[in-house]
C-alpha cells in the first residue's frame, strides 16, 4: 500500500496541494498514537461515522474494531503514512536524466517503474520493514485499547499487566527477558544484511510535469481514498473537538489544566534533556574519526541504535521494579519522566543531527585546529550556525514525542500526576466519550502550537562568543 501511494504521490507531484500533503504524511509520525487510536475508534467504532453505511446489512462495526482486526487496522493507520513519505523521499532521489532518458525512449509505465522507480524504492525497503517491525512489535495503546483482553496481548502490554496489576515482578522480568532477545536477533539480521549505498545527485533539476488528463481520473481518485483512509481519524478529531459543547468547559477544567501542564514541562525536559545528550554523543564519535577508528565509530553508533530495542515499557519497568522492590517509593516523580523519554528518544535525535554534525566536522576541523579555535567558541562560531536548524527540529520532534508518551506515564502517573495522554486514556476508560474527544482536539491544537512557537522562537536565537 505504501509502494503504490508512494508512486502515485511522486508521479502527480506537479498536482497543486501534493507536496504539502507529502509533508503532512511526515508529520503523522509525532502525533500522539491515543489521538490517532481514538479517531480509530470515531470512525470505525459501533457509534462511528461509518457505522450507518453498514447498518443495513446487520453488520456492527464495533464487533469489527475490538480484537486482532482492530489492531491491524491501527497499525497500518499508524505506519502507512510513514512508510508512504520514506519511499516517496526514495523516488526523489532518482536523478532527472533518467526520467528523461525513460520519457525519450517512450517506455511504459510499468516499465518505467520496475526499471527506474523499483531500483530506488527497493534499498529502503530492509529499512522500512525493520522499523515497522519494531514498532508493532513493541506497540503499546492500540493492543492495549482494542486488545479486549489477553487473547490478543502482546508483550509489551503484558509486561505493563504483569507489574501493576498481577505485581508479579518475576514475570515481567523474564518477559522483558524474551521481548528483548527478540529485538535483538531481529536488528542484529538487518545490520549483518544492511548495506549503506550512497548516490551523487545531479544539483541541476528540472521537474519534469505531466499535463492533467482524463487517462489519469482513476489515479486521482486513488489519492484521495489514501487521503481520506490516512487522515480520516485526525479529521473526525478536529471535528468532533470543534463543535463539542463541552470545549469551554473541558479547556477551563482543573484536570485539563494540570496535565497540560506536567505535558509541557515534559515537553520542554525531555527534548532538551535528549538534545544535549545527543551534542555530547556526537562531540564523543568525532574522536573516532580524528583517531581513524572506523570500526568503533560503527560500534558506538550500533550501541546508540540498540537503545531502539529497549522500548518505553522496558526502560520504565526497570525503574519501576527498582523503585517500588528496592527503594519502596510509589511515585519516583516528574524527574524519571523526563529522563526515560529523553533516554528513549536519543536515537531519534542522533539520526537527525548526525548527517550536519559529521559533514561539518570534516570540512571545518582542520582550518578550526589551525586557527586554535576549540571548545565553546568553535561551538558558537563554526558549529551552531550550521547545525542550528537540525538541532532544533530535533528537540521539537523528541519534545512532542516525549509529550504524547503513553507507556511512561502509565507507569509512574498519579491522580495528582498526569499528562495529557494520560487524561485521554483516563476518560475513555471511564466511558466519557466526548470529552476524551474534546481532549484530543486540545492536545493536537497544544502539539501545533508549540512546534510553531518554538521554531520561531529558537530559529531567532542568536548565541554569542565569549
Amino acid at each position: 500500500m505504501g509502494t503504490l501511494f508512494a508512486h502515485l504521490l511522486f508521479k502527480h507531484r506537479y498536482i497543486y496541494g501534493i507536496n504539502i500533503f507529502t509533508n503532512l504524511l511526515s508529520i503523522t509520525f509525532v502525533i500522539p498514537t491515543i489521538i490517532i487510536v481514538l479517531g480509530i475508534i470515531s470512525v470505525y467504532g459501533s457509534s462511528g461515522y461509518l457505522s450507518s453505511i453498514f447498518k443495513f446489512i446487520d453488520y456492527e462495526l464495533g464487533s469489527f474494531i475490538y480484537g486482532i482486526k482492530g489492531i491491524i487496522l491501527a497499525h497500518v493507520l499508524l505506519n502507512f503514512p510513514f512508510v508512504t513519505r520514506i519511499l516517496f523521499q526514495s523516488l526523489q532521489d532518482i536523478s532527472e536524466d533518467e526520467w528523461s532518458l525513460a520519457k525519450h525512449n517512450g517506455l511504459s509505465n510499468f516499465v518505467v517503474f520496475k526499471t527506474i522507480e523499483w531500483p530506488a524504492i527497493k534499498k529502503n525497503i530492509p529499512t522500512v520493514l525493520t522499523m515497522v517491525f519494531i514498532l508493532c512489535f513493541m506497540s503499546f495503546a492500540p493492543v492495549l485499547i482494542f486488545g479486549g483482553g489477553p487473547n490478543y496481548s502482546t508483550l509489551e502490554v503484558a509486561i505493563y499487566q504483569a507489574l501493576l496489576f498481577e505485581y508479579d515482578f518475576s514475570k515481567a522480568i523474564n518477559l522483558s527477558f524474551v521481548q528483548l532477545i527478540v529485538c535483538l536477533i531481529f536488528l542484529s539480521m538487518f545490520l549483518l544484511h544492511n548495506k549503506v549505498s550512497f548516490f551523487v545527485l545531479s544539483e541541476n533539476r528540472k521537474s519534469i510535469k505531466n499535463s492533467y488528463s482524463l487517462n489519469y481520473v482513476h489515479e486521482y481518485f486513488l489519492i484521495f481514498i489514501f487521503f481520506i483512509f490516512a487522515f480520516s481519524p485526525l479529521l473526525v478529531i478536529i471535528t468532533e473537538g470543534i463543535s463539542s459543547p463541552l470545549l469551554v468547559k473541558t479547556l477551563l477544567s482543573n484536570s485539563f489544566l494540570k496535565s497540560l501542564g506536567y505535558t509541557f514541562i515534559i515537553s520542554i525536559g525531555s527534548g532538551f534533556l535528549s538534545t544535549v545528550l545527543t551534542l555530547g554523543l556526537l562531540s564523543f564519535g568525532k574522536e573516532f574519526f580524528v583517531k581513524k577508528s572506523l570500526k568503533k565509530f560503527v560500534l558506538f553508533e550500533t550501541y546508540i541504535y540498540l537503545l531502539l530495542v529497549f522500548s518505553p515499557v522496558l526502560i520504565s519497568s526497570g525503574f519501576f521494579i527498582l523503585f517500588r522492590k528496592y527503594f519502596n517509593i510509589l511515585s519516583p516523580g516528574l524527574g524519571l519522566v523526563i529522563l526515560i523519554n529523553a533516554i528513549f528518544t536519543i536515537p531519534l535525535s542522533y539520526s537527525l543531527i548526525k548527517s550536519s554534525f559529521y559533514k561539518l566536522f570534516f570540512e571545518q576541523d582542520f582550518l578550526s585546529k589551525s586557527i586554535g579555535l576549540t571548545g565553546l567558541n568553535r561551538f558558537l562560531l563554526i558549529e551552531w550556525p550550521t547545525i542550528k536548524i537540525p538541532v532544533i527540529t530535533a528537540f521539537i520532534v523528541t519534545s512532542i514525542i516525549s509529550a504524547s508518551d503513553l507507556v511512561i506515564i502509565s507507569f509512574f502517573g498519579t491522580n495528582n500526576f498526569s499528562t495529557l495522554s494520560l487524561l485521554i486514556f483516563r476518560l475513555m476508560g471511564s466511558y466519557r466519550f466526548e470529552e476524551s474527544q474534546v481532549v484530543s482536539f486540545l492536545f493536537l491544537l497544544y502539539c501545533f502550537i508549540y512546534f510553531i512557537i518554538s521554531y520561531k522562537l529558537l530559529t531567532k536565537l542568536k548565541l554569542r562568543i565569549i
